[in-house]
């Protein structure tokens, strides 16, 4: 981290004095240098302050700093993690008063820069708060910086051995990174650590998901859905699932369970108009592709240009 640029001065200042001392012990002084002016010295001296020499109050680590409030966060997924939020959300966090959030929510919004003077200024009383650390090593890992990111990841471990929200994220870098094996043993770590938080588990069944292992996921997500009926995302889950299995009427019926803004993310959208289209319901189908809000990830365009082709036939 970095130091107040005060300090930094009187320690240049320290340094500076000891090397006169150091090199004056050979010279004799004369008459004329008997010693410094006392006023020179009151007055290069000014700008310290008595405060400057007051350490800082540590506060004490609770673990709802583990949470967005529920103002900013509309979901239980939502309140552990906002990388999915929308920038009205971000832009409440990044000036709320929950300094982890501001600087973790500065970062998805890409303002780096305010998001380390965040870092800097609340260092001396966040230090040992493994949340800290946490969300720094998302900073990181939100600019690609893997490596950054696991350094301040670890740091978080050093201070709370089962810490899951870093054990967690340690296995997001290594999902992209694709190292999934790694990835679905930290996701089940974490799980295990935590059973109360429901992202480890929530991404643990998405890994299996994308490996075909429908059974396993859905086992997961009905649990989830237990402890959380309304969690739209993995309502989204349970939906496609059911797709997966060919019962689209099934994830008609889930879809419809979802508030209507979140049927306007791609990747719902897109799920919800082919079960429509199976289910004998063409038009509505196209209603909703018209609706969604398109991503710019390419892989994704070339899935909904094949869903559009379906639904218009």
């Amino acid at each position: 981290m970095k130091v107040k640029m005060k300090m930094q001065s009187l320690a240049s200042l320290l340094i500076l004095l000891l090397l006169a001392s150091c090199a004056s012990d050979s010279i004799k002084k004369s008459s004329s240098q008997a010693g410094p002016d006392s006023s020179a010295l009151e007055e290069d001296l000014a700008w310290i302050k008595n405060e400057d020499f007051v350490p800082v109050k540590e506060t004490p680590f609770n673990i709802r700093d583990d949470f967005f409030r529920e103002e900013v966060a509309n979901s239980s997924l939502s309140r552990e993690t906002i990388e999915r939020a929308p920038d009205v959300q971000l832009r409440k966090i990044s000036s709320s008063e929950d300094v982890v959030g501001r600087i973790v929510s500065l970062c998805y919004r890409g303002n780096f820069a305010l998001a380390e003077k965040e870092m800097d200024t609340s260092f001396e009383k966040l230090k040992s708060h493994p949340s800290y650390w946490n969300q720094i090593g998302t900073c990181y890992m939100t600019r690609g910086l893997h490596r950054q990111a696991l350094l301040y990841y670890n740091r978080a471990l050093d201070i709370e051995k089962n810490y899951a929200p870093a054990i967690n994220n340690i296995g997001v870098m290594h999902f992209r990174e694709g190292h999934h094996q790694k990835a679905l043993a930290a996701f089940k770590e974490a799980s295990e650590l935590n059973t109360f938080s429901l992202t480890p588990s929530f991404n643990l069944a998405q890994v299996h998901l994308q490996y075909g292992f429908i059974d396993e996921a859905e086992q997961v997500f009905i649990a989830l859905r237990r402890q959380n009926t309304d969690e739209p995302e993995i309502l989204h889950a349970l939906a496609t699932i059911a797709l997966l299995k060919n019962d689209a009427p099934r994830a008609v019926g889930i879809y419809r369970l979802l508030d209507r803004n979140f049927l306007t993310h791609q990747a719902v959208g897109v799920n919800f108009s082919i079960a429509l289209k199976i289910v004998g319901r063409p038009q509505d189908a196209k209603t909703i592709l018209s609706n969604i809000e398109r991503t710019q990830d390419s892989t994704s365009d070339v899935y909904l240009r094949q869903v559009e082709q379906f639904v218009g036939n």
